[in-house]
């Protein structure tokens, strides 16, 4: 059995629901472009990784997209689609949380960029009294997986990445978080994280 005593948690598809679909539903309605329009233009691209790191403001994110995808619009409308991604809490898993956090030191360890985690905050601030302390990739200067992010988290936090548990949506994030020693868990559904919550003896 591992000796667990922090737990860190991803946010998105995690403890929250999302589609960034929503985003493009929201921009057809406010401009003259269809939602086919949005999903074949915006480009996850290095600018974004940037936006999620904190190295472009915003503001410097809209105006890159407004170039990138040849479009007026203005920056409330761009605001507007990029907060309406979230559609709301995963229950079982939010329901986690207290049962947990008697036990372990529960983290959030999310790439994001400071409009969207304002606006998680905002819907959803019951979830974040559990959280010993919450990293952000724009505020860390760094994304998942890249190994900064993990060894800036396993400073902070002050424990050995051996006793620290990783849940994420992402494999790909699981494995850097397990390069730097720290177990983890790709979470694909609620009921198969508990069993291997379980099996780690973390849950009853």
């Amino acid at each position: 059995m591992i000796n667990i005593k922090a737990i860190i948690f991803d946010l998105g598809n995690v403890l929250i629901d999302y589609s960034f679909h929503r985003a493009f539903h929201k921009w057809a309605e406010l401009t003259l472009h269809p939602q086919d329009f949005f999903a074949s233009q915006f480009q996850y691209d290095e600018t974004l990784w940037q936006f999620e790191r904190g190295q472009i403001t915003p503001r410097e994110y809209y105006q890159y997209l407004s170039q990138s995808m040849q479009i007026t619009w203005d920056y409330d409308m761009f605001k507007q689609g990029w907060i309406f991604v979230n559609i709301g809490l995963i229950q079982e898993m939010v329901a986690l949380l207290p049962i947990l956090s008697e036990k372990f030191s529960l983290y959030v360890l999310s790439n994001t960029n400071e409009l969207h985690i304002e606006s998680v905050k905002h819907e959803f601030p019951q979830i974040f009294r559990y959280f010993k302390q919450e990293f952000y990739s724009h505020e860390l200067s760094a994304r998942k997986p890249d190994a900064e992010i993990y060894d800036k988290v396993i400073q902070m936090i002050n424990l050995p990445p051996h006793e620290i548990l990783f849940i994420d949506d992402m494999e790909e994030n699981i494995r850097g978080a397990e390069r730097a020693g720290i177990h983890g868990i790709v979470m694909s559904s609620a009921t198969e994280l508990k069993q291997e919550l379980v099996k780690l003896g973390i849950l009853d």
